[in-house]
């Protein structure tokens, strides 16, 4: 099993224009070859469909591919790769002013 995490890093918050850390988004995590939930997704050893994030914005979970790929609010995010399969796969996310979420 390949160990990622993730930290939703910023949100606009178009009502108020301040920025603020995102709390408790759903993320889909799919597998690249196939489009479907990736297989052996699991948040503390516990099978999930989707990864949400903590009250700090981030989350973590393992697959049991090497390559995930990232889906919140509608949007692909490019793939992650665990590096040596087993620790690693790091990403953070932020979003535009219109909402959009992109990796920075």
């Amino acid at each position: 099993m390949a160990d990622y995490s993730f930290s939703l890093v910023l949100v606009w918050d178009n009502l108020g224009g301040a920025v603020r850390l995102a709390r408790s988004q759903n993320v889909s995590i799919t597998d690249p070859a196939t489009g479907a939930t990736a297989a052996g997704l699991k948040v503390n050893g516990q099978p999930v469909s989707q990864v949400t994030s903590d009250a700090n914005g981030r989350a973590s979970f393992t697959a049991s591919i090497r390559t995930v790929r990232p889906v919140i609010r509608g949007v692909t995010l490019p793939d992650v790769t665990s590096p040596d399969g087993a620790a690693g796969g790091a990403l953070e996310i932020a979003y535009d002013t219109d909402g959009t979420p992109y990796l920075i």
